[in-house]
């Protein structure tokens, strides 16, 4: 996969969640973007863009962000600034894009189950199994085990990474 594909594919995602979480704001749960504030891809998208935007990456994707700006011109605007990016991705910023992402799942699973253990969930598969979901097709094998043992403490970060590495060089050969 070509690192400006996954960046696209991280801001799709961020889409894809503000999305699904529009409708429960607009039914009065205002904080609700605040609550899962841990769904912000940019430090995971600048692994890859390596800051190209310094600090105005928002007003840099919000064109496409919120549609103004279609996924081809964005891509193609995205090449123009930063050529390196339709290089595909390594292992290695592949794992690191990961790293990020593994942290956002846990954080988002652990406000999940707190709000669960007081009665209240958040069932909006394509808010809550979107970055679970994200991680395995960027790896392209089901690591979900790992994902869901590290959210639970089972597994520590790096043992989930040394998995991921393990089925990413699987993936090469």
């Amino acid at each position: 996969m070509r690192k400006v594909d996954v960046v696209v594919s991280l801001i799709e995602l961020e889409k894809n969640i503000f999305k699904a979480l529009n409708p429960l704001e607009a039914a009065g749960l205002d904080s609700i973007f605040e609550v899962f504030s841990m769904l912000d891809f940019e430090d995971a998208a600048n692994i890859l863009l390596e800051n190209v935007f310094k600090d105005i990456y928002f007003e840099n994707i919000q064109h496409f962000r919120f549609g103004t700006e279609n996924k081809e011109e964005f891509t193609n605007r995205l090449l123009k600034i930063k050529p390196e990016l339709s290089w595909l991705i390594s292992q290695d910023e592949a794992l690191k894009v990961i790293s990020v992402l593994l942290d956002i799942e846990k954080e988002r699973h652990e406000i999940y189950i707190t709000f669960a253990n007081l009665g209240v969930e958040f069932d909006i598969p394509e808010a809550m199994d979107c970055v679970h979901n994200f991680i395995i097709e960027l790896v392209g094998y089901n690591v979900g085990d790992g994902v869901y043992g590290y959210n639970d403490d089972k597994l520590a970060k790096q043992e989930v990474l040394d998995l991921i590495s393990d089925k990413l060089k699987q993936k090469s050969e």
